[in-house]
């Protein structure tokens, strides 16, 4: 059983003390967020301070750590440079939230540690060497014969983006990494030795243990799938998950994380999604047609420097 955790007026002036100029607090709606630790979403324009109140939030639940039941706090963001910010403002204060068991980190980082790496590790027996697309990009230039390039160059074939967003399947067929839809490579069937040589080139770097990004998702999909029980474990590990800039998930690390924390029923975890959906840097698919509201939504309206 998951102990309530209540937010106090005290609380708030301690985050107020270390994230606002001198002087300034938090106003009325922004003070709702951060004393809510329920499911909700926070759609939130730009500017309104939806990350200064998640960090508040995060400061204010360090003090109340541990947790009774020993779970932990999940913290997700887009890229690198927005985990680094919430580092950079909130560490000294809060240490305890950057060990286990708890993790702040972005989306691919979370899959690659809590889900595709065991299952690699459990399935050949090994770590991966290396997960990083830059570095999987070279090996493809590599290992892919003269000719191969040649021949896929003249047909504007990008044969690196085919191999870095598939998966290989027990047929030696290419599919997609996330909807396991075959890969059509226009004019060259599955049967061709052009084919066949970028069947065995993923093959070889998946037994190498050099993975794309998308290698890390298809592996999770199928840990979830094949190990029902991950799901349970995920959620008993982490009491609270925070997601910021919600709005820049792609389509499968929506739905990977549906399926973690939502489809499951048999859950006590609260989850928090914080973005805004008008606002998508990185998703060429409109973030209204992925991000489907939650019962409980809060809404701002108002630039945070308006406010103090």
């Amino acid at each position: 059983m998951s102990q309530t955790v209540e937010i106090t007026d005290e609380d708030i002036r301690y985050a107020e003390n270390i994230l606002l100029p001198q002087g300034k607090t938090f106003d009325d709606e922004r003070r709702k967020f951060i004393c809510n630790l329920s499911t909700i979403d926070l759609q939130a324009v730009p500017g309104s301070g939806k990350t200064t109140a998640l960090l508040a939030k995060l400061l204010i639940l360090e003090t109340k750590l541990p947790l009774s039941d020993g779970s932990g706090i999940l913290v997700l963001s887009h890229t690198n440079a927005a985990v680094d910010e919430i580092k950079e403002r909130i560490h000294q204060y809060c240490p305890k939230l950057f060990r286990y068991p708890h993790f702040i980190g972005t989306i691919q980082s979370f899959v690659n540690e809590f889900l595709a790496i065991p299952y690699y590790l459990f399935k050949l027996k090994k770590k991966p060497l290396r997960i990083d697309n830059e570095i999987y990009a070279e090996q493809i230039e590599f290992a892919l014969s003269y000719n191969t390039k040649i021949a896929l160059s003249k047909r504007s074939i990008n044969y690196i983006d085919i191999l870095s967003n598939s998966f290989i399947s027990n047929k030696q067929i290419l599919q997609h990494f996330w909807s396991n839809d075959e890969v059509t490579i226009p004019k060259i069937g599955s049967h061709t030795n052009t084919y066949k040589e970028l069947a065995t080139i993923k093959i070889n770097l998946l037994k190498t243990g050099i993975l794309s990004f998308g290698d890390c998702y298809a592996l999770a999909q199928k840990y979830l799938s094949n190990y029902p029980i991950i799901h349970k474990i995920i959620n008993k590990r982490f009491q609270y998950v925070f997601i910021d800039e919600m709005q820049d998930m792609d389509t499968h690390q929506y739905e990977l994380i549906e399926k973690i924390f939502t489809e499951n029923n048999d859950t006590n975890t609260i989850i928090q999604r914080i973005g805004d959906k008008n606002q998508s840097i990185y998703n060429s698919i409109k973030a209204e047609s992925i991000w489907q509201d939650r019962g409980n939504v809060q809404r701002w309206i108002r630039k945070f420097e308006q406010l103090l």
